[in-house]
Order: C-alpha cells, then structure tokens, then sequence
C-alpha cells in the first residue's frame, strides 16, 4: 500500500518537472536554446530546481552596436532555483561556459569566460486567464574569468512569457551581450548584440 502511494507521489511530483526549448527571433538574429530538469533524470534531486542547458546565438553585425564583424555565441549552463516561501518569485543562481569569436582588424579573436550570475522569475498574480511569468537575468565574468583574449563578459536579459497552453508559452524579451577583449595592451569592448527578439517555449 504504502509502495503504491510512494509511486503516486513521485508520479505527481515528476508531472512538475519540466524540460524546455526555446526559439526566440528578430529580423537578423536567431537564438535557441535547451534547458533540461536534472530532477527527471535522477531520484535524489528534487524536480524543477536544478538545470544543465545550452543556448546558441547567430547574431548579425547590425545588432553590435560597435557594428563588429562578429561570428556565432555559443553556451553551456547549470543553475539551481528555487522558490522564496510560495511568493510566486523563484531565484535562481547559476554559472555559465561561453564562446564567441570576432574579427578585429585583419585577425579573429577568441573570447571565452565563465561568468556567474543570478536570475529571478515571477508570476504576476492577475493572469488568470493566461498566466503571465516576467524573467530577468544577470551575468558576469571579471578578468579573473576570463580565458584567451577575454577581459570581461556582462550579460543583462528581461523578458515576458504568456503560456497560451500548457506547455507552450509566447515570449517577447530584450538582450544585451557585452564582451571585452584583451589584444597585447589594449581593452577593446564590443557589444555583441543588443536586440528585442519574441519566440516560443515548449515544454516537455
């Protein structure tokens, strides 16, 4: 009996656990990205508040606003959250592996860093009809993160999802990527991209 309601728990806990997919674009740019719920995969982590992800960014030139000839964004995350006493706000810290490439002159540079960051969700409690989440995120990485020709990487992000279904939301959002180059003696800092985009979330 009591094995029996142990499966049933662990069936109605596991229905919370979500992997997500995300595709967000503008006219120039295309992002997408995985999020997938450690809790699915293994018994001893509580389902819905830790995530290993990737996201990969094909930005164009005329969204650096230092228009630089840049190359595509690519990276690997892990962030743990968590919910502050049933407010509807859920925190999250998280750490991040990037790449990205741009050409300066006549040579390509590689920018790679491990910025650390925060990130706060909240469901506004008058979407009744259909829940709406605002998200926003920050990331850093101070020279003492940063690799190759690197100096120093911030990342600022807001967004809005509206969850038309259930487990497909709308999302409109505002990005800001700004990378900082250590070329022999000089510190050069791009904006890689600054751009609104809208897109899909599904969650599986």
């Amino acid at each position: 009996m009591f094995k029996k309601l142990g499966l049933i728990a662990l069936c109605a806990v596991s229905a919370f656990a979500m992997h997500s997919a995300e595709l967000n674009i503008n006219d120039k740019d295309l992002e997408v990205s995985a999020n997938f719920d450690l809790g699915q995969f293994n018994d001893t982590v509580e389902p819905d508040t830790s995530y290993i992800g990737f996201s990969y960014l094909k930005a164009s030139d005329e969204h650096s606003t230092d228009r630089a000839d840049i190359n595509g964004y690519a990276d690997v995350n892990f962030i743990i959250k968590q919910e502050l006493a049933k407010t509807g706000i859920k925190v999250g810290i998280g750490i991040k592996a990037n790449y990205a490439q741009v050409k300066i002159g006549n040579n390509d540079e590689m920018f790679f860093t491990i910025p650390l960051g925060v990130e706060v969700g909240y469901k506004l409690p008058f979407g009744t009809i259909i829940p709406i989440i605002f998200g926003a995120e920050l990331y850093y990485a101070p020279e003492s993160l940063s690799f190759a020709e690197a100096n120093s990487f911030l990342e600022y992000r807001a967004n809005v999802e509206f969850e038309i279904l259930d487990r497909g939301s709308i999302v409109a959002g505002y990005r800001n990527i700004n990378t900082n180059y250590k070329i022999n003696t000089n510190k050069i800092d791009i904006n890689y991209n600054k751009s609104v985009y809208v897109g899909f979330k599904f969650s599986f």
